[in-house]
């Protein structure tokens, strides 16, 4: 079974199968919830006055927010 259908009439060129978008919104769920902890290391290293490793974790944190919001973002994908 493909994971992908045509659909006729639309303007994009597939529609992709039931299991394939739960699959991409877990991925998203997993991206969110590393990027909660990224920042929750970056919080934690500016506690100890650690400013490189809270400069790090805090990018690694909102990069991460910023993956999961775009691979869950609903209709903003290329359309051919």
């Amino acid at each position: 079974m493909s994971a992908r259908l045509p659909v006729p009439g639309s303007r994009l060129p597939v529609c992709y199968s039931p299991g394939v978008v739960h699959a991409i919104d877990v991925v998203g769920v997993c991206l969110l919830a590393l990027a909660a902890a990224a920042i929750g290391f970056g919080q934690a290293a500016l506690a100890r006055a650690d400013d490189f490793d809270a400069l790090y974790w805090l990018a690694v944190g909102l990069a991460g927010l910023a993956a999961a919001v775009q691979i869950t973002r609903p209709g903003k994908g290329k359309a051919g």
